[in-house]
């Protein structure tokens, strides 16, 4: 049985990646700029809100729980990530280049 997560993204995933939602920064963001939509779109509590955003939100393949332990992580994305830590120094700084590239780095949960 789905849960309400997939319903979501059943009924509205192509709103929720579409301007302005998908400027979301957090499923947080994402959150309230439901509460804030007009019509708001308020039928969703935010632990569905988050579990979308963990599931299918930016940087994620749908249905994708891929997740990379160091070692995979290493072989994956090593170079490129040596290459972005020179540019952006800090975990912040670099978690925002990873999300900021076409498509999203999926490093950045």
């Amino acid at each position: 049985m789905p849960g309400k997560a997939d319903e979501l993204e059943q009924r509205y995933g192509d709103l929720l990646r579409s301007p302005p939602l998908s400027s979301a920064t957090s499923a947080r963001f994402l959150f309230n700029a439901l509460k804030d939509r007009r019509p708001p779109l308020n039928q969703y509590k935010e632990g569905v809100v988050r579990k979308w955003w963990d599931k299918f939100g930016p940087g994620r393949t749908q249905g994708s729980d891929e997740k990379l332990n160091a070692k995979e992580l290493e072989t994956k994305h090593g170079a490129l990530l040596r290459e972005l830590l020179e540019q952006h120094p800090t975990a912040f700084k670099l978690k925002n280049a990873l999300r900021a590239r076409t498509p999203a780095g999926s490093v950045c949960h």
